[in-house]
């Protein structure tokens, strides 16, 4: 190689730091996740309640009630339930290889919280 350029410009250059925001999720994918965890909470709620129909334990009405309710809550808790994980995990340094296991972890915890109290609270209505 030829030493045609200038000292100046051959002079080592150290990477930039970089900076590594703690990531937070768009409200697209927060709706997204929302009419997930609302497809499959009300799935596995008409499940549930078409077989107590079908036993006669509670009528049409009741179970359709029953079945929105599960749905709109599993929104509800699945939506607080991403926005928890993206934030915790992120949030951990890049150097952490379980982070999908972490984010997988907060979305129960955080999932089972919400449920809890939304339940406890429709139960005293």
């Amino acid at each position: 190689m030829s030493n045609h350029y200038p000292v100046a410009q051959q002079q080592m250059q150290y990477p930039q730091p970089v900076h590594n925001p703690v990531p937070t999720c768009s409200l697209s994918a927060l709706a997204n996740m929302a009419i997930a965890g609302a497809v499959i909470g009300g799935s596995a709620a008409a499940a549930k309640n078409l077989r107590r129909v079908q036993k006669e334990e509670i009528q049409p009405q009741a179970a359709m009630l029953d079945t929105g309710k599960t749905a709109l809550s599993s929104a509800v808790a699945t939506a607080a339930a991403t926005a928890a994980a993206t934030t915790v995990a992120g949030a951990v340094s890049h150097a952490v290889a379980d982070r999908g296991m972490l984010r997988l972890a907060v979305m129960f915890g955080v999932g089972t919280a919400v449920l809890y109290g939304l339940n406890r609270w429709t139960e005293d209505k």
